[in-house]
């Protein structure tokens, strides 16, 4: 599930009604809802189906006005056309988002170039991004070295995981096999994956968890 929340002009009724009436305007909102939250770097890839529909409902509109006005006519099947093709486009880059999480953070890759290579984009456009997501929030941990064509990123989660064994091993210390799972009726540990974002995490079965990537709440099954 995802907590993330919107100011009520970047909320979809807003945005809808926007469209209707002036599609341009709609897109801006479109574009800074993506770009207002964590979460709106990833939301793209699956609400995709939306902005397609919309774009679809412009080209339909357009086609049904040829005959009273040309020109709105053309302007609501640029509008269409253009929904869609931005649909892709966010799509696309919020799949990319996802990418770099699943890289940078879950498998510990620090070559932007190697990252570069494995999204088939420019080291730029790769570099360009990684600060992009560090200046939302997302890569907050991110320590980017132009020199080095290098990031590293602090893993909130292997620091919570090693407190967490820490306690554990005192437990253990202080209490004798009274402490083991089998005795004393811990939680399994599991790893889940945020379905915001991709960002792994592991903890006691059915605990809920705020990913400190795109703000998601979930629980690990």
């Amino acid at each position: 599930m995802n907590n993330t929340s919107y100011p009520w002009y970047l909320s979809w009724p807003a945005i809808i009604v926007v469209f209707i009436f002036f599609w341009p305007a709609a897109i801006v909102l479109i574009y800074l809802r993506t770009q207002s939250t964590k979460g709106g770097a990833f939301a793209a890839a699956s609400n995709k189906k939306i902005y397609m529909i919309l774009g679809g409902v412009l080209i339909v509109f357009g086609l049904l006005r040829f005959k009273n006005s040309v020109p709105m006519a053309l302007f609501l099947i640029v509008g269409g056309a253009a929904m869609i093709y931005y649909a892709n486009t966010l799509a696309k880059k919020a799949s990319r988002n996802k990418s770099y999480i699943d890289l940078l953070v879950n498998q510990g890759e620090t070559s932007i170039d190697k990252v570069a290579n494995m999204l088939n984009v420019r080291y730029d456009i790769a570099l360009k991004e990684i600060k992009t997501m560090k200046s939302l929030g997302i890569l907050k941990g991110a320590n980017i070295d132009e020199q080095t064509r290098s990031v590293s990123i602090t893993n909130v989660q292997n620091a919570a995981g090693e407190i967490t064994g820490m306690v554990s091993s005192v437990t253990d210390a202080l209490l004798g096999s009274a402490s083991t799972p089998a005795a004393s009726g811990a939680a399994e540990t599991v790893e889940g994956a945020c379905p915001g974002c991709g960002a792994k995490y592991t903890g006691p079965k059915g605990s809920t968890v705020t990913c400190s990537y795109c703000d998601a709440t979930f629980v690990l099954h």
